[in-house]
């Protein structure tokens, strides 16, 4: 008699204590939802893509050929590259999405500097002053040739929604012209 009062008594504690661990979970959930619902009601203007989910190469990404681009040095971490703002260094574009772009260019720059630069490049027409930061680094063995990742920063949700509309663009006209 005793030993079933004790395992009653275990059961029912380790059942309170499940009870308990699922309570705990549910309202960090629920601290999560709260915090997205939060900053989805702060950014409206915003895409939810982009302001709530760290998305890394995400985006759709449009194959862009050799389309140059223009980039000016603004700032870096490491004393020795910052005698490089205002510098320009060219290349062109290999593809491109709304939060990033991939260029090759003939520089061979060290990318754990966090390198910030003004980019300036055309697509279809359309002018872009974009800031980004170089953020990875391809080099080829077969080519002198360099590709580089960079992330738009502080992209605004006008100039986001100018560069969609063109890259929408873009890729339609060649769905276009492939049928």
């Amino acid at each position: 008699m005793k030993y079933v009062i004790f395992y009653e008594l275990i059961i029912i504690i380790a059942s309170l204590l499940f009870i308990m661990k699922l309570l705990k979970k549910n309202k960090i959930r629920l601290k999560q939802i709260n915090l997205l619902q939060h900053e989805l009601k702060s950014n409206t203007n915003k895409p939810v893509t982009n302001s709530v989910i760290n998305n890394r190469r995400g985006d759709y990404r449009v194959n862009v050929h050799h389309e140059p681009i223009e980039l000016t040095f603004l700032h870096s971490q490491h004393q020795n590259l910052n005698k490089l703002a205002g510098k320009k260094m060219h290349g062109y574009i290999k593809d491109i999405s709304i939060s990033g772009i991939k260029i090759v260019s003939e520089y061979n720059l060290p990318i754990s500097s966090n390198i910030l630069v003004e980019s300036y490049f055309s697509i279809n027409g359309e002018e872009f002053n974009i800031r980004a930061l170089l953020l990875r680094k391809e080099e080829h063995i077969k080519e002198s040739l360099i590709t580089y990742g960079l992330h738009f920063e502080d992209l605004n949700y006008e100039i986001e929604k100018r560069l969609a509309v063109c890259l929408h663009k873009l890729e339609a006209s060649r769905r276009n012209s492939i049928s």
